[in-house]
């Protein structure tokens, strides 16, 4: 790549050292000119507290960010996946089946995870789904929700990412905008079951593959609401509430760890363990 860091991996040596127990997203590309290789100005971006801190794999560089969020799949039914970021250099955080998380990088170090977004502030947390590696595909991803612990998880990080790191509670429209969002952000022709599917909207380009569905139409619906508006029923929209609760001291974050659903619900005044039980139908 021509910047002093070490090279990327390619797709075959990832796949033969974890490709049994791990199918998630590997997209490396080169460092642009124009973005240097350490933050010039300021401090380094905070960690989530919600997340055990794992540092692990290369230190790939600053990312321009972070900017915007990327929610992603990862097919294993893995309780980590550190061993594959070491390897794959390929996302920054985790979410696991009960709720807990994991953060390997700073959120403005670079990871392997958007393609063109590696490079422009784009920040990758890959998630459980259960799946089978060998035999999974694209319509068993398109069915397959979060669990509502990693939900309320995703929700919790979402709303510390405003405060902490400047990222608006807000779905993503264009792969350069500020906000939160699934991988299929950057992905042209998602493979999709629903009408409001494909969001899409350009320019950037996230992924090698021009049908990969991540991180799902379940999750999809689940992130942004059935409207694709973050509105109520959405992960966005508890987010919102985390938030406001969180600022105006009633609450605070997650802790570390498994998600207990109920204590973490009733922290911002009891929203039903239901409240996005509709993205399931």
């Amino acid at each position: 790549m021509g910047t002093g860091l070490p090279e990327y991996r390619s797709q075959r040596e990832v796949d033969e050292e974890f490709g049994r127990i791990i199918g998630a997203c590997y997209e490396p590309s080169g460092r642009p000119p124009h973005v240097p290789t350490v933050r010039l100005t300021g401090v380094a971006a905070p960690r989530y507290p919600g997340a055990f801190w794992l540092p692990t794999g290369q230190n790939l560089g600053y990312n321009s960010g972070p900017k915007s969020f990327a929610w992603h799949t990862a097919i294993t039914d893995a309780d980590s996946i550190r061993g594959w970021v070491q390897t794959s250099d390929a996302c920054q955080g985790w979410v696991g089946r009960r709720g807990s998380a994991e953060q390997y990088k700073g959120f403005d170090e670079a990871c392997y995870g958007t393609l063109d977004g590696n490079y422009t502030g784009v920040v990758t947390i890959e998630s459980w789904d259960g799946l089978p590696v060998a035999t999974a595909t694209e319509t068993d991803v398109n069915r397959a929700p979060w669990p509502l612990p990693m939900c309320e998880r995703i929700a919790d990080w979402i709303a510390w990412a405003r405060p902490s790191l400047g990222i608006p509670i807000q779905r993503l429209h264009r792969t350069d905008s500020r906000g939160h969002g699934p991988h299929r952000t950057g992905i042209s022709h998602p493979t999709t079951t629903l009408s409001n599917g494909n969001v899409y909207e350009g320019s950037g380009r996230w992924s090698s593959s021009t049908s990969k569905p991540c991180c799902g139409d379940k999750r999809l619906t689940q992130l942004y609401g059935p409207n694709m508006d973050g509105g109520p029923g959405s992960i966005l929209s508890r987010a919102q509430a985390i938030d406001a609760a969180v600022s105006a001291g009633r609450c605070g974050w997650l802790p570390t760890g498994d998600v207990d659903l109920p204590a973490a619900l009733a922290r911002t005044g009891g929203e039903p363990v239901d409240w996005f039980t509709d993205c399931f139908a």
